[in-house]
Order: C-alpha cells, then sequence, then structure tokens
C-alpha cells in the first residue's frame, strides 16, 4: 500500500492529527491543539515532496488566474475602444459593397494571406500520434474535492497528494473558518486544473533526447529506478511532457515528470523545437507523453567503503527532436 518508509511515516502523522482534531472538538484545549500541530509536521515531513509540489500547484493556479482575469479586462477595454472607433468613423456610404476587380487574379492572393510556419507539414506527416480520451473530468473532481478536500485529487490518481490536502484543509477548518475556505478553495481549483488529455508519441526506440536537471532531481529518479546498484540502470518507463509557461527563466519551458514526479526539464533549444512542433501539428497546449529511459545510478562498493558512484539521466524517445 505505501511505496516507501516516509509515507507511512505521513499515515502515522494523519492519523495523529485525526485524534488530535477529534481532541480538540470534545475538549478544546492547549494539549490538543499541540497534538494536532505534531501530527501536522509528522505529515509534513513524510509527504514534503508532495506537500512542496501542492504549494507550486497552487501558485501556478493563482497565477493563470490573475493572468485570465488581466487577459479578460484587456480584450474588454480593447473590444470598447474598437466599438467607440467604428461609432465615430461610421458613415451612410460604408454600407455599400465594394467590389473587388474581376479581371485580377491576385485578389484571392491578397485577402487570404498565408501563415508562415517554422515546420513543414511534411515534418509532421511522418509522426503519429494517438489522442487519448479523457483521463478524468475537470468538473467531476472539482465537486468531488468540494465534497471532500483532496476526493478529486484521489479520483484523478494523487493519492498522497490527496492525503496532503485532507489533512491541510481539515486541520484549517479545525483551527479557524477562514483559513479552512481558502485552503478548501485552492484544493477545488487544483482539482479542477491540469490538462484531463494526453497525446502518445510513437518513437523510433533511438532515445537521444537527454533531460536537462536531473542533478536536482536525483532522489526522485533514485526511487523510480529502484535504487543504486553496482550496474548502471536501464530502466524503461513513460514519460509526460507539459507546458510550462509560469517558468520565470523560461518562458519556453517543458517540464518533464516520470508517475507524476518532476525529473527536469527539455534543453532550451528542444523546447522551442516541441513547441513549434507541437504547433504545426495543431497540438499547441497538448500534454504530450513519450517513451523513456532512466539510465546510470550505479553505486560500486569495495568492503564498506563506496570507491564509485554515478547519477542517474533521462533520456526520451521524440522522432521530432
Amino acid at each position: 500500500m505505501f511505496k516507501t518508509p516516509r509515507h507511512v511515516v505521513a499515515a502515522i502523522g494523519a492519523l495523529v492529527t485525526i485524534q488530535g482534531i477529534l481532541f480538540t472538538i470534545i475538549d478544546h484545549n492547549r494539549f490538543s491543539l499541540a497534538f494536532t500541530l505534531a501530527g501536522l509536521l509528522i505529515v509534513a515531513g513524510g509527504l514534503h515532496i508532495e506537500t512542496l509540489a501542492a504549494i507550486k500547484e497552487a501558485k501556478i493556479n493563482l497565477d493563470w488566474l490573475l493572468e485570465w482575469f488581466g487577459s479578460y479586462l484587456r480584450e474588454r477595454a480593447a473590444h470598447r475602444a474598437e466599438q467607440r472607433e467604428q461609432l465615430r468613423l461610421r458613415q451612410p456610404e460604408e454600407t455599400l459593397p465594394v467590389s473587388e476587380p474581376a479581371n485580377d487574379p491576385d485578389a484571392r492572393t491578397r485577402s487570404q494571406p498565408s501563415r508562415d510556419q517554422d515546420f513543414d507539414d511534411e515534418q509532421c506527416a511522418g509522426t503519429e500520434y494517438e489522442r487519448s480520451t479523457m483521463l478524468w473530468s475537470p468538473g467531476t473532481a472539482a465537486v468531488l474535492s468540494l465534497i471532500i478536500p483532496g476526493l478529486g485529487q484521489l479520483y484523478k490518481g494523487h493519492p498522497f497528494k490527496s492525503l496532503a490536502w485532507f489533512v491541510f484543509v481539515v486541520s484549517g477548518y479545525a483551527a479557524m473558518a477562514i483559513p479552512g475556505v481558502i485552503l478548501h478553495a485552492c484544493c477545488v481549483l487544483g482539482a479542477f486544473s491540469g490538462d484531463p488529455t494526453t497525446v502518445v508519441v510513437e518513437g523510433n526506440q533511438t532515445y537521444h533526447v537527454q533531460v536537462v536537471g536531473t542533478s536536482h532531481h536525483q532522489r526522485e529518479l533514485t526511487r523510480l529506478a529502484g535504487g543504486k546498484k553496482p550496474d548502471s540502470a536501464s530502466v524503461f518507463i513513460n514519460a509526460v511532457l507539459a507546458y510550462e509557461d509560469s517558468n520565470k527563466h523560461d518562458r519556453n519551458a517543458i517540464v518533464v515528470t516520470i508517475n507524476g514526479i518532476e525529473v527536469g526539464h527539455l534543453e532550451r533549444t528542444n523546447a522551442r523545437l516541441h513547441r513549434m512542433h507541437m504547433e504545426a501539428a495543431q497540438l499547441s497546449g497538448s500534454t504530450c507523453q513519450c517513451a523513456a529511459l532512466i539510465i546510470g545510478g550505479w553505486k560500486r562498493r569495495r568492503w564498506f567503503r563506496v570507491v564509485d558512484e554515478g547519477h542517474f539521466g533521462v533520456r526520451l524517445d521524440i522522432p521530432w527532436l
């Protein structure tokens, strides 16, 4: 049931937190509050990866909401300005039809300007795509998390993130109503967000695209590869590529995740080419799933001393990169 010992620690912390909440309901005193806070600290220690991911997701959702609201206001202002300009320039003769010269062969070409493409259609023709059906419904996930905090995340397939949201929201309600409402709203928004569909790419089994930034995710890769062994690892697995428009260092960033865990990014040039290819294939913004290979990660010992150790790396099978 539990993948690692830290998840066992988190489960114990959740039980302690629930007991503390029950003690608080029965008899509101300092001991029950301290019991609840101790349980929350244990859960946060056990689910530190999921906790950081939940905080990051909440920040991304808030940035997206603010950006959407700002673009909505700008569009309304531009639309009103356009309407005022049309009213100012409106004259009776503008209702008369204006016909193009019939003997002008370039009229149709001028009326339909060509769109420049960074990728030709021939480059997309050899790639096989299979758009999957909806893996989950955003509305259903939001309603489930509204009824029971974290239930929408569990429906989406994130059990430990679900547990973290449940503990935080319930603790917020137990401490004070306002923090509970705020945390509950973030939980519902997090359950609603995300791309429920994905594009599965059939590669050519070359695995020549290297993921950068894996040195910052060695602990996660060690868990995904099953630990370090004397020989170099070769773990075949699926990876997911998603747009990360909120990245402050690269506006074209593409984040790479495996089993919902971030393991790195595409190199800047590859990220830009990936976006251009997806746009040319009319799949802009879609989440992409491809085959991946976890390599490296050896650890050789002589008696009780480590004499040679290597880091894990990830390579992707993407035919257009």
